[in-house]
């Protein structure tokens, strides 16, 4: 397995504890949302690397489900993660502008 994709599958996993843990998480990405355009910015980014024969747009669809999913999950578990579709619209907005430079970058590297 390469070195980017042992980065992305750690990256998520990471964010999927984080998620689901309980109590909120403070530091440096003070807000729910920062969190979550940081990680839906950061994994598309890497991902479509990691997979470059990977198609953009189901890439995109994938995370859609996975943004709604966690909020699905939030919801259910009634942790002191509160369960906001605001977020859902935050991660599918971050992995969009992620994907569309994604997309430039690998353009860019093949020569146009």
């Amino acid at each position: 397995m390469t070195r980017s994709r042992l980065t992305f599958l750690f990256m998520l996993v990471m964010m999927l504890f984080f998620a689901f843990s309980p109590g909120q998480l403070t530091g440096e990405f003070g807000t729910g949302e920062n969190r979550h355009a940081f990680a839906f910015a950061v994994l598309p980014l890497v991902s479509a690397f990691a997979w470059p024969r990977f198609r953009l747009r189901w890439q995109f669809l994938i995370y859609a489900a996975l943004g709604g999913s966690i909020e699905l999950v939030q919801m259910l578990l009634r942790t002191t993660h509160v369960a906001e579709w605001d977020d859902w619209f935050t991660d599918i907005g971050a992995a969009a502008i992620a994907l569309l430079v994604a997309w430039g970058l690998r353009r860019w590297d093949r020569g146009g």
